[in-house]
């Protein structure tokens, strides 16, 4: 391992690629399973003890796959087996893989529906609030105390999210005819780029906007889609103070089960990332007897525990958990180092890697290393086109928007389409050019408001945001 980096500088300058295209995939693929078999040691010992406190409803779905993936941990990892078996086992789990990834696309939509009536709800709120208002604040310094918020740190990139956060909170007065001009804004960035790009883009914009709905939406968590239903039914405008106790209890209900779900879904691809990791590495890694065996002894005493939390586990595994202290962040540093030649291969030495029989090696480190990104539900398959979005491509993309938009405004109420504007101009790219714009923005947005509960809701959420960043 000593020479990797010599290794990696080589092959960047096309030298002795017969030995270095080789010994660089066994190197990596090696540094790759070492850290995965710790993490999957620590992952699936944290993820099954949680898994075991867990609320019936939220974990009866997530049961059935760890069942599967139990299967695969004690064949082809714990007992090590045949070849046919890994390659059996990999596409099991890539099957397992796709359906989580199909399940936290269904509940990321959850969570954004739920967040438009979450809105609505802090609105509503200080309407049966006997706080008293201090109108001459709201009306002169609140304007300056959010600037100064927003210019504080001057970090742009920072001062852009305080912007979009701001944005959030102040009332939706613009005209549908504005907001609309707006988001066509956003979209005419994405010309000339990747249109992977702007199709990322769009499906951001649907998701918070409320009008994606993705396949087996209803049918995956029927309680919630219930509670959605529930909470369009209420009208928001003359909601009474029984009426708003009785939504903010349903909607705290939604939030709960989402956010614990959410949590163990991403758990779960954490140890699903961890197992393939292994099985693709196996090939063309290398590890250490002694460590190895630590972690299997681990994996093996949560698989013996079924599931049923690890009080009684074995007790030599807090004294291997000590023992790997600094290791995952030392063998991350020697992949970090290292890894940006994964890239120079793909792009200039393809030919010579097939001329070498290592193209299905290759194709497996590239794999890991995508599994490794830090991005736990990235997809594995390659985008095979990197076509630029062409102004046609982009005007299309945005009449599509504006038409199920256009249609959603007319039959939801006002105050609905208001929270929906609101954060949908939170999520996009910030749209002012300078100061004075943003000075506007906020005065017109305030003095616009006339309704008194807004008002109380809508100082009392700037000065939540300000107290945190103080």
């Amino acid at each position: 391992m000593a020479d990797l980096n010599s290794i990696s500088k080589d092959i960047c300058k096309k030298k002795n690629l017969d030995r270095n295209l080789s010994a660089y995939i066994s190197n990596m693929t090696t540094l790759y399973g070492r850290f995965s078999h710790i993490k999957l040691s620590m992952n699936y010992y944290t993820f099954c003890d949680v898994l075991s406190e867990a609320d019936d409803m939220v974990s009866r779905d997530i049961l059935k796959v760890l069942a599967s993936l139990n299967g695969m941990i004690e064949t082809d990892i714990v007992n090590n087996s045949s070849e046919e078996s890994r390659k059996e086992a990999l596409k099991r789990l890539t099957l397992i893989r796709d359906s989580v990834i199909s399940t936290m696309e269904i509940v990321t939509a959850y969570v954004d529906r739920f967040g438009i009536f979450e809105h609505l709800l802090n609105r509503v709120e200080y309407r049966f609030s006997n706080e008293v208002f201090d109108e001459a604040y709201f009306e002169g310094q609140l304007v300056n105390d959010v600037l100064n918020f927003i210019v504080s740190d001057k970090d742009s990139v920072v001062m852009n999210g305080k912007i979009s956060c701001v944005v959030e909170q102040l009332p939706m007065r613009l005209t549908r005819k504005k907001f609309f001009e707006l988001v066509q804004d956003a979209f005419g960035l994405y010309k000339d780029q990747e249109q992977s790009s702007l199709a990322d883009f769009v499906y951001m914009l649907k998701t918070v906007s409320g009008i994606y709905e993705p396949q087996g939406f209803s049918a995956a968590f029927p309680d919630l889609y219930q509670l959605l239903q529930k909470l369009s039914g209420y009208s928001y405008k003359e909601m009474q103070e029984e009426e708003f106790q009785k939504a903010q209890k349903e909607l705290e209900y939604a939030v709960t089960f989402l956010t614990k779900t959410s949590d163990l879904y991403v758990q779960l691809m954490e140890v699903i990332n961890d197992v393939m990791i292994i099985l693709l590495a196996r090939p063309n890694a290398f590890y250490e007897s002694e460590e190895a065996g630590k972690c299997i002894s681990i994996i093996d005493a949560v698989l013996k525990q079924n599931g049923k939390g690890l009080d009684d586990a074995d007790g030599d595994i807090t004294d291997y958990f000590i023992s790997f202290e600094g290791k995952q962040e030392r063998i991350y540093m020697q992949i970090s180092a290292n890894d940006y030649v994964i890239d120079e291969m793909d792009n200039s030495l393809s030919d010579e890697l097939k001329e070498r029989g290592l193209w299905e090696h290759f194709e497996s480190l590239k794999k890991i290393a995508r599994l490794s990104s830090g991005s736990h539900f990235v997809s594995l398959e390659e985008r095979q086109s990197q076509k630029t979005a062409t102004e046609e491509d982009v005007n299309a993309a945005f009449s599509d928007y504006h038409e199920t938009m256009a249609a959603s405004f007319l039959k939801n109420a006002k105050e609905y389409n208001r929270a929906v504007m609101s954060l949908v101009l939170a999520s996009l790219p910030v749209f002012f050019n300078n100061m004075d714009e943003i000075i506007s923005y906020v005065k017109t947005s305030l003095e616009q408001c006339s309704d008194l509960a807004e008002k109380k809701a809508t100082m009392a959420l700037l000065h939540m945001l300000m107290e945190e960043d103080s």
